[in-house]
C-alpha cells in the first residue's frame, strides 16, 4: 500500500509484520490481484475453534458426556424463530411452585417445558420434554437438582431448550435422564458431575 505524508513525500506499508519505510518516489502500484486464483488456494488446517459447553457426569457408574450445540452451528432461521419461543413463555409463565397442574398462567419448570412444547409444535417445530437434572450453584451451595425442559428439532438434531431459565439452546448442565418427570422415579440413581466447561 503506497500513502502521501504530510510533506509530499511517499510511504510504502506493508500488512504483514507491519512496516512502513519512506521511499524518494512514489512506488510502481503492486500487480492486480487474481481473485480467482487466490480463492482456489487450499486453506491451511487449523485448529479446530469449537466453543461449545460439555458437561461430564457419572450415572450410576457409568460416564455420560453431556455436549450442547454452539449458535452459529444451528441452522438459521430456526434458531432465531425457537429462541423467540422460548422468551415469549417465559415471559408468559409467570415463575411459582404449582403442584400438579398449572392456572393462570403460573408454574414451575413443568409448565414452562409443555407450555414450550405446546408452542413450538404450533410453530411447526417436532417438540419433547425432557427431565432429568440441572447443575445449579444456589444458597445452599452446588447441586444437582430434578428439572423438566424442552427439546427442539432443528437440523436433524434434538436441541435443549429451557424457558424455566431462558436458555435456547439451552447448556450442558442439563443432564436428560428421561422423557417425563415419571421417568425420573424409575431412573432414581446416583449422579455425579464430574466436569462442566
Amino acid at each position: 500500500m503506497v500513502g502521501t505524508r504530510g510533506d509530499g513525500g511517499w510511504v510504502r506499508l506493508r500488512t504483514g509484520r507491519f512496516v512502513a519505510e519512506r521511499v524518494a518516489a512514489r512506488p510502481a502500484d503492486p500487480a492486480p490481484v487474481d481473485v480467482a486464483r487466490l480463492l482456489a488456494l487450499p486453506a491451511p488446517p487449523f485448529a479446530c475453534t469449537r466453543r461449545a459447553h460439555v458437561g461430564e457426569y457419572e450415572v450410576d457408574g457409568v460416564r455420560r458426556v453431556v455436549e450442547t450445540p454452539t449458535w452459529p452451528e444451528l441452522p438459521s432461521p430456526e434458531r432465531e424463530r425457537a429462541r423467540a419461543l422460548v422468551e415469549a413463555v417465559a415471559d408468559d409463565v409467570r415463575d411459582a411452585w404449582v403442584p400438579g397442574a398449572s392456572t393462570g398462567g403460573r408454574g414451575d419448570c413443568t409448565e414452562h417445558a409443555e407450555a414450550l412444547v405446546a408452542r413450538a409444535r404450533a410453530a411447526g417445530f417436532a417438540a419433547r420434554t425432557a427431565a432429568g437434572r440441572v447443575y445449579v450453584d444456589g444458597a445452599d451451595g452446588p447441586a444437582l437438582v430434578l428439572h423438566a425442559w424442552a427439546e427442539l428439532q432443528l437440523g436433524g438434531r434434538w436441541i435443549p431448550a429451557d424457558a424455566a431459565l431462558r436458555q435456547f439452546p439451552a447448556d450442558a448442565s442439563h443432564l436428560r435422564l428421561g422423557a417425563w418427570v415419571p421417568d425420573l422415579v424409575a431412573h432414581d440413581v446416583p449422579v455425579r458431575l464430574l466436569s462442566l466447561r
